[in-house]
């Protein structure tokens, strides 16, 4: 998606209330961008869907693992 482009609302819901300096579109992509290319390297699907978590969790602190595991699933179905 080119930087003209905005990032698609069902990529990216409301902004997460306990860290509202967080950038949720631009963390969206970084959790689609980093999954896809765990996904197509030789890492296996959990490894990819770990690595997506890693990635979201560091933009948002605050949350624990499971609601973490749980934010990027979503990104990650709404995009398929």
């Amino acid at each position: 998606m080119s930087d003209s482009q905005q990032t698609p609302s069902y990529l990216v819901g409301e902004p997460d209330q306990t860290d509202s300096t967080v950038d949720s579109g631009r963390c969206a992509r970084l959790v689609l961008d980093t999954y896809a290319a765990a996904i197509t390297g030789v890492r296996n699907e959990r490894d990819a869907f770990d690595a997506a978590v890693r990635i979201y969790r560091s933009n948002h602190p605050n949350l624990d693992a499971p609601e973490a595991r749980r934010a990027v699933a979503g990104i990650i179905c709404r995009k398929a």
